[in-house]
């Protein structure tokens, strides 16, 4: 999960007075299944939670069809709160890249290849969307066994030191794979190709079928009150993208010409700015959410938040008053911190949360609680652990080898991560210890 389970767990709890328990069914099933409609639901609840910290929050069930989320009520003004997560899932369907990537890796190790592969992807379009010049992933097994392909690899064994191109044509497009010894590129994989995530124009789908779906929504619901909209990561390239720039464009300019359309403008024959119309009636504001991570070096990365808003022209005025931003900006601050990406939430975890982390004294050590818990039970092999936690290991043994023992364990509790910290305290003696053999 973004947030982790144990955060999900007590913000869904504070809802429980608030939401129907047909609600707290679904999202509870959602949550468990763990799939993308586990973030839709972990989002869901994470805002639920924290507008309720700075008003009144209500569910206005689901009795009726196009009922939204919730109806909040900061400083006595109600306002409607839909809230939907994106992601670009489609997006790799269609270019299915990463398996593109594994394919040939798999491909040069069955092979006993000495050096690698590297690959520039050419590309076409189709209503704004950039589709890479590779095969479908039904596409594979044929691709990699058409003759020439093979005959490329024929000829890289004959000169595994020499540089070998293939060419081949995909969806409308021209692509190439390189072949280069170890000794000339060394051991890293390079690719080259335009990026299929970014907006490329301002009908981006994954944004503007939320923008769309939403609108209709809050406009079936028959409520008066101004509504906001809540687009939530959900592994979406867009929610990251603060400013336009030449082939790519912003979340802030996609929403604000869906809210508020475009007039057209002319310079004396010659058209500027085509004139569009605008989509929004009933969404007065967007909020968008951002999952991102913050690299430092000789540290682990650190994920975070970040959230803009864009206001349709036709917004309540009350929307734009300091003391709404501030009780949205509160509501934010009550969300917990995120211990992952939207992707890796995607991403079945094997591992507990500490997996891999620990410390040592020289009569102590402490790691996962989680990890010790799953070594006993069978779930993670000594093996396993021994070749993730070498120092940790070494220390244990170095510790028994001297005839120390466990005299005292103390579990440090982490509320708020999805693990806890097992500490062994090493001040007793082997009791097989406690005679020395002597020489005669």
């Amino acid at each position: 999960m973004i947030f982790g389970h144990r955060n999900v767990r007590r913000m869904l709890d504070s809802l429980i007075p608030v939401i129907e328990s047909e609600r707290l069914k679904t999202l509870e099933n959602d949550l468990a299944w763990n799939q993308s409609q586990g973030r839709a639901a972990e989002w869901e609840i994470a805002i639920g939670f924290g507008l309720q910290q700075v008003g009144k929050l209500g569910d206005l069930g689901t009795q009726r069809s196009g009922n939204p989320d919730f109806l909040w009520t900061p400083y006595e003004h109600p306002i409607i709160v839909e809230v939907t997560c994106i992601s670009d899932s489609h997006l790799h369907k269609n270019n299915p890249v990463e398996e593109f990537s594994s394919r040939l890796r798999s491909v040069a190790k069955k092979q006993s290849l000495p050096g690698h592969f590297s690959y520039e992807l050419g590309e076409t379009e189709n209503g704004g969307a950039v589709i890479l010049a590779i095969p479908s992933k039904q596409e594979f097994d044929a691709f990699f066994k058409k003759s020439d392909f093979l005959e490329f690899l024929q000829k890289i064994k004959k000169s595994p030191l020499e540089e070998h191109t293939y060419t081949f044509e995909a969806r409308g497009a021209s692509s190439k794979i390189i072949y280069r010894s170890q000794s000339v590129s060394g051991t890293f994989t390079s690719s080259s190709y335009r990026s299929y995530t970014l907006p490329q124009t301002y009908q981006h789908s994954s944004v503007i079928n939320a923008l769309r779906g939403k609108e209709d929504q809050i406009r079936k619901s028959g409520l008066a009150h101004p509504a906001i909209l809540f687009i939530c990561d959900n592994d979406c390239d867009a929610l990251t993208r603060t400013v336009s720039r030449i082939g790519c464009v912003s979340m802030k300019d996609i929403i604000g010409l869906f809210l508020n359309g475009q007039e057209k403008r002319m310079l004396g024959d010659l058209v500027w700015q085509e004139g569009v119309k605008a989509k929004g009636r009933r969404i007065h504001a967007v909020v968008w959410i951002a999952v991102e991570q913050a690299h430092q070096v000789l540290s682990r990365p650190t994920t975070r938040l970040r959230a803009e808003i864009e206001y349709a022209n036709y917004a309540d005025p009350y929307l734009r008053t300091p003391e709404f931003v501030s009780a949205i900006n509160k509501a934010f601050t009550h969300f917990p911190l995120p211990q992952s990406t939207p992707r890796n939430a995607n991403t079945p975890r094997r591992y507990p949360r500490f997996y891999g982390g620990y410390t040592m004294t020289n009569q102590s050590l402490k790691f996962s609680a989680l990890t010790l818990q799953k070594l006993l039970a069978g779930e993670i092999s000594y093996e396993e652990f021994a070749r993730d936690h070498p120092d940790l290991v070494e220390h244990f043994q170095r510790l028994n080898s001297q005839g120390l023992m466990i005299d005292a364990a103390m579990l440090e509790k982490c509320d708020h991560e999805d693990d806890d910290w097992i500490s062994f305290q090493f001040g007793g003696l082997n009791p097989e210890k406690l005679f020395k053999k002597s020489k005669s």
